[in-house]
């Protein structure tokens, strides 16, 4: 179990975390000044903002984002959302350039994460396991076939 908290401290929660080497591709950080000066101007601070920021190190699936959510959204006149999580805010949408933003802010306090993430957890099945049940279906079909007999009246 790793504590996941807010920067402010207001919110923390205990959560079982599932280790997975590479998360997600790079996500893109928000480096331009107009829609930094709008999210400011609407009291929306990011902490992941700029080149400097580390990579993504947690990555929240429904389970936990739904029970996370305050409801306040904040549409943007670029396009983007701000959501605002119990943990901070998460910007996501399509900016100008059709470039997807899609930013979390969150703060660890406790880095030593036994796992972090499951491809199974996140619905994508292991290859060998699916090519396993394709092979057991196909030979279940195929016992089928060739035990199945018609009864003298026309019963299965």
């Amino acid at each position: 179990m790793v504590n996941v908290e807010s920067l402010n401290r207001k919110y923390s929660t205990p959560l079982s975390l599932l280790e997975q080497q590479k998360i997600c591709s790079t996500l893109p950080r928000i480096h331009d000044r107009k829609l930094l000066s709008e999210l400011s101007s609407r009291g929306i601070k990011l902490t992941d903002v700029g080149r400097d920021s580390p990579p993504i190190r947690v990555l929240l699936g429904a389970d936990i984002l739904g029970s996370i959510l305050t409801g306040r959204i904040e549409v943007l006149s670029s396009g983007v959302s701000a959501v605002e999580t119990l943990l901070g805010w998460t910007i996501l949408g399509l900016g100008k350039k059709k470039e997807v933003v899609n930013l979390v802010t969150l703060s660890l306090q406790n880095m030593d994460v036994p796992k972090m993430w499951d491809l199974e957890v996140l619905g994508i099945p292991d290859p060998i396991e699916k090519e396993n049940e394709s092979l057991l279906e196909e030979e279940t079909l195929t016992h089928f076939k060739e035990t199945i007999r018609l009864c003298e009246d026309s019963k299965i």
